[in-house]
C-alpha cells in the first residue's frame, strides 16, 4: 500500500515538474508586438534572458539574422543585426584599432532603438578573452565583460 502511494506521489511530482518547465512561454503581449513588427519572420527562436527580458532570434531573409529584445509588457527595446565587413562604418574600424590595437574583432552588430537611435556592439578577443564594447557616436559607452551571458552561452547551431 505504501509503495503504491509513493509511486503515485512520485508520478504527480514528475508531471508537475514537466508542466512547470513547459509553462515558461512567451507572454501574449510580446508575441503580439513581435508579429506586428516582424510579420515575415521565419525560424523564430525565443529565450528569456532574464526576468522580464525576452529575446527573439530570427530572419526575414535567409541568412540575415536579427535579434529583437522585448520587455515582458511587449515593448520593443532594441533590434540587433550583425554587420558584414563592407557595412561597417570606416570611422568605427579606426576607433576599434586605436582603442584595442592587440585585439581581434570577432563580430560587429548594429543596435537600433525604436526611436531610431543607433549604436554598435563590437565583440573582441584579446589574449584569449572575449568581451564586448558598445560604441555610440564615436565614443565607448559600455564595456561588456567576458562573463556576460552573451559570451558564456555562445553555442549557436544554424540549419542550412
Amino acid at each position: 500500500m505504501k509503495q503504491v502511494f509513493f509511486k503515485n506521489r512520485f508520478s504527480l511530482v514528475l508531471i508537475a515538474l514537466f508542466f512547470q518547465s513547459c509553462h515558461n512561454s512567451v507572454p501574449d503581449q510580446v508575441q503580439y508586438t513581435f508579429l506586428n513588427t516582424f510579420g515575415k519572420a521565419q525560424e523564430v527562436s525565443w529565450t528569456q534572458q532574464s526576468p522580464g527580458l525576452w529575446v527573439a532570434r530570427f530572419y526575414e531573409m535567409k541568412f540575415h539574422y536579427k535579434t529583437a529584445y522585448f520587455n515582458s509588457f511587449g515593448a520593443l527595446l532594441m533590434v540587433e543585426i550583425p554587420l558584414e565587413d563592407e557595412q561597417v562604418v570606416p570611422e568605427l574600424t579606426v576607433l576599434i584599432n586605436q582603442e584595442f590595437p592587440k585585439s581581434t574583432c570577432l563580430e560587429i552588430y548594429k543596435r537600433t532603438l525604436p526611436q531610431g537611435e543607433c549604436s554598435y556592439l563590437v565583440e573582441l578577443e584579446q589574449y584569449g578573452v572575449v568581451f564586448g564594447v558598445v560604441y555610440k557616436e564615436g565614443v565607448i559607452v559600455q564595456v561588456i565583460p567576458s562573463d556576460d551571458e552573451r559570451f558564456t552561452s555562445r553555442i549557436e547551431v544554424e540549419n542550412d
